[in-house]
């Protein structure tokens, strides 16, 4: 990239979710922030590979389970769905509340060791996971989903997490503390957030590709 431009990530207009009105472009630039800016290269990753994940699936398809208790690979997007419905206003309130405060830095920024733990946990990739989560009750998936408007719900999801990262470009991520939808015994640093929204979503994605795999019809 030469000095002085940015490069930029296309996505379509969407509306926001109740509550929440998010400004959307037809070319979003890349953070400046390194940080912010690998994060967003991710979401946009995000997009294709669930296009792939569910297109072509009959609903039945869509939520068969691999075996009981396990997620069908609908499950795994809903979940995800769930919780970036519930902190994405969490997100844009913490923001907005840092420019208001005038809590703006260029990084690169430093993380609470605690915070940073949480996140390597509920992020780990691994197949299977070298450790296991319940999904909180707030964001646990229900079992019957349409592929083609789920697809869209996961679409809309990822505008709004590029418009976040976008506004978040010149805040102080350290500085941020926004507490859990599901637990108020979970505050974490923005930055801290932004990694583990997506890393956790990268997460379920690996599980949904694993479900679709294992299909047995």
């Amino acid at each position: 990239m030469t000095a002085g431009r940015r490069s930029h990530l296309v996505r379509p207009i969407r509306c926001a979710y109740t509550g929440l009105i998010m400004q959307t472009k037809q070319a979003t630039p890349l953070p400046r922030n390194p940080e912010l800016a690998d994060l967003a290269r991710r979401v946009v990753a995000a997009r294709p590979r669930a296009s792939r994940l569910l297109l072509g699936l009959t609903r039945e398809q869509a939520n068969w389970q691999p075996a009981p208790g396990s997620w069908s690979a609908a499950q795994c997007l809903h979940h995800l769905v769930i919780t970036g419905q519930r902190m994405v206003p969490r997100l844009a309130w913490g923001i907005a509340r840092a420019r208001q405060k005038g809590w703006l830095a260029e990084g690169p920024f430093r993380y609470g060791w605690l915070g940073n733990w949480f996140v390597r946990k509920v992020v780990d990739v691994s197949s299977p996971p070298r450790r296991r989560f319940s999904a909180p009750r707030a964001f646990a998936p229900t079992e019957d989903h349409d592929p083609s408007d789920l697809l869209q719900d996961f679409l809309l999801l990822q505008d709004h997490w590029q418009g976040l990262l976008e506004k978040a470009d010149g805040v102080d991520l350290a500085r941020v503390r926004i507490t859990s939808a599901a637990s108020r015994l979970v505050r974490l640093q923005l930055g801290q957030w932004f990694a583990l929204l997506v890393g956790h979503q990268e997460r379920h994605l690996g599980q949904a590709e694993r479900a679709r795999e294992k299909l047995g019809f």
